[in-house]
């Protein structure tokens, strides 16, 4: 993270990548086409942005391979509980001030996935969202 509590653009493709896989597993081809189509959606193709590897989340322990071994057999991936805790914290960070390209990421991802968060944090998320606007 930023030094202000805010992501960076490789935290906000990460943020992507566990929300998708807190919703429900997918394989590794699929989880990675649906991330490049969302981050390319809000905006647009960037080399920046496609940094994150699933196989990085893997060795963090963030994801886990269900059935095979990952991109080489297109196993399947799930979010492990620290990922949820990763996922957690990235989804409840700050936004920076000003209008960039990446805030209008982060804000396309915190209302993609509020849902998966508990009551308290939608409030705080929402009132997060509505202050900075």
């Amino acid at each position: 993270m930023f030094p202000d509590d805010t992501l960076t653009p490789r935290e906000a493709v990460r943020l992507c990548a566990l929300g998708v896989l807190a919703e429900r597993r997918h394989r590794y081809s699929a989880l990675a086409n649906l991330i490049r189509d969302f981050v390319g959606h809000v905006l647009g193709p960037s080399l920046d942005l496609m940094g994150t590897s699933i196989e990085l989340l893997k060795l963090e322990g963030l994801v886990e391979a269900v059935d095979g071994l990952g991109m080489e057999d297109d196993a399947e991936i799930a979010i492990t509980p620290e990922g949820r805790q990763q996922f957690r914290a990235l989804l409840t960070a700050r936004l920076r001030s000003g209008a960039t390209e990446l805030n209008k990421l982060v804000c396309a991802l915190k209302f993609r996935f509020l849902h998966l968060l508990g009551e308290g944090d939608q409030h705080d998320q929402v009132d997060l969202l509505v202050d900075f606007y």
